[in-house]
């Protein structure tokens, strides 16, 4: 309980610091996703405090940032053209902060998610501030999304899926896929759902038949990170880009390898360190991502 109105506070502040700095962010599961489905007394903890901005104010909510008590650690990919997550410590409770443009999951462009997100909120009182939160219909759809995004093997998120069929209504689930249908979300969407036997049977009564892609496969079934790179390799154009990618997965920029290595962050000898193993960690873990991917192919290909 009091990791969790830790991780309120430095929401509520951060969120209304970004305000005072013209910067608008809605504060995305956490407080929101708690007060929804579970009881005051449940133990839901949040590790990490994820915000969605407007793509156009990125940059002033980062130059923002350091004023308020955050440093910058990395980002959350190094594929090439991919989508990343920019990643932040607040230095005083050591809690990560993730800014985020868009959804996993959502094929739209980030204008439009954001266009479809920011009107879809409400208003919550989170540690001493008022800030914006997604409404139950956006809460519900993300809550789908985050379970495909992380899979199976994610006690957390499926506790949470568990949760979201039993206690949210019909309509608000209506509302949550047509709003996946405009965020182009639904492959994702379905693919969430499906991961309970319930879910499943709700997607049919749903309508929602769209099929996964092999990304979306390979995150509902939690494979390793590594076979994500596998699906962006077989994609890239010509034999010299596989080879630019493979030589970025091996050597990814400083910025990356600090939010993927502790021991990255520890100092220049421990960036040294984090680079010199990366090598033996890819090699290590490839054997499992392969036979995943395999298997990813063959569930998008039916």
């Amino acid at each position: 309980m009091g990791a969790r109105l830790v991780a309120d506070h430095v929401a509520g502040s951060v969120v209304a610091g970004l305000a005072r700095h013209n910067v608008r962010a809605i504060l995305l599961k956490g407080p929101s996703l708690h007060a929804l489905l579970y009881d005051e007394n449940e133990a839901r903890e949040s590790q990490d405090i994820d915000l969605l901005l407007d793509e156009r104010e990125l940059s002033a909510a980062e130059s923002a940032l350091p004023a308020l008590g955050f440093r910058f650690i990395g980002v959350t990919t190094s594929g090439e053209g991919r989508r990343n997550h920019r990643v932040w410590l607040d230095t005083h409770s050591g809690i990560p902060l993730e800014l985020h443009v868009t959804l996993t999951g959502a094929g739209a462009e980030p204008s439009e998610v954001w266009r479809e997100l920011s009107p879809a909120t409400k208003r919550m009182r989170v540690g001493a501030h008022e800030v914006e939160v997604l409404g139950d219909a956006a809460l519900a759809m993300h809550i789908v999304l985050n379970v495909a995004h992380h899979g199976r093997a994610n006690p957390k998120t499926m506790a949470d899926l568990e949760r979201a069929l039993t206690f949210i209504p019909r309509p608000v689930w209506s509302e949550a896929t047509r709003l996946a249908e405009r965020m182009k979300a639904s492959a994702a969407f379905a693919a969430g759902l499906r991961l309970l036997a319930p879910g499943a049977l709700f997607a049919r009564e749903l309508g929602i038949d769209a099929p996964p892609t092999i990304e979306i496969a390979l995150r509902a079934e939690s494979a390793p990170p590594l076979a994500q790179g596998l699906v962006w390799l077989r994609g890239l154009p010509s034999n010299r880009a596989r080879l630019m990618f493979a030589l970025r997965a091996l050597f990814p920029p400083p910025e990356f390898m600090r939010f993927w290595s502790p021991r990255a962050r520890s100092g220049r000898l421990g960036l040294v360190g984090a680079y010199l193993g990366r090598p033996l960690w890819i090699v290590a873990r490839f054997p499992r991502a392969f036979i995943a991917w395999r298997q990813a192919r063959k569930v998008a290909a039916r």
